[in-house]
């Protein structure tokens, strides 16, 4: 819980920073939506391309009995995020400068002995909406702890208590965390390895995010009732 709320006070400071306006662009690397939007093109290539073999191998064939549930959901969370005042928040961002960190995860604070967090490595800061800093830091945690219901509902409480988050702030984070990500990663790596070649690692990646599904599905469930 330290590391979020270090993060929500990291991210108070990184707000109304003034850069000199004609490097503001330069920190500016799009917004999230568009590429969402890229992953579900991503995921639909990688179906056709399957479909289209005359021999699958194992992962081919898991990968297509799960994807049109996986697909459903991708296109809800981008849905759902163009709906959800997400527009707003990116104006927002924008006009204000506020900066995320762009790489916020355990690799990258450092705990003091007074149990204070230290943050480091700015290489990837630029001008976002600060939910994406808080999505991907709460997405590896829980992917990492089987979507853990405690664990993910004190990360949010920690985080909030620091920075309160406006309600549009709390949905685009769930529509975030409601995008399958794992699913798009196997399946992009699958994309960019040899077809030929069956990596046994990336199956057992598949299996286990088609595994842990139902608890992923119930953090979701849960975090919806606090919006």
């Amino acid at each position: 819980m330290i590391l979020a709320g270090n993060l929500a006070v990291l991210h108070q400071k990184m707000k109304n920073i003034s850069p000199r306006i004609e490097c503001c662009d330069r920190f500016f690397f799009g917004g999230m939506k568009d590429v969402l939007k890229k992953h579900n093109r991503e995921l639909k290539s990688i179906r056709n391309y399957m479909k289209a073999k005359k021999q699958k191998n194992r992962f081919e064939q898991l990968y297509l009995s799960c994807f049109d549930e996986f697909y459903q959901q991708a296109q809800a969370a981008v849905e759902n995020i163009e709906h959800s005042g997400y527009d707003e928040l990116l104006a927002q961002a924008v006009a204000e400068r506020i900066l995320c960190h762009g790489d916020y995860n355990h690799h990258n604070i450092v705990l003091m002995k007074n149990r204070q967090a230290a943050t480091v490595n700015f290489d990837k800061m630029h001008v976002n909406i600060q939910m994406n800093d808080l999505y991907l830091f709460i997405r590896k945690i829980m992917e990492k702890n089987h979507w853990d219901l405690a664990l993910g509902k004190g990360l949010i409480e920690a985080y909030h208590r620091e920075r309160p988050m406006s309600a549009n702030e709390k949905a685009y984070l769930y529509n975030l965390l409601s995008y399958p990500e794992k699913f798009w990663k196997i399946a992009n790596h699958y994309s960019n390895t040899r077809k030929s070649w069956l990596s046994q690692k990336n199956q057992e990646k598949l299996e286990i995010f088609i595994e842990g599904r139902m608890q992923r599905q119930s953090f979701l469930e849960a975090f919806a009732r606090e919006l």
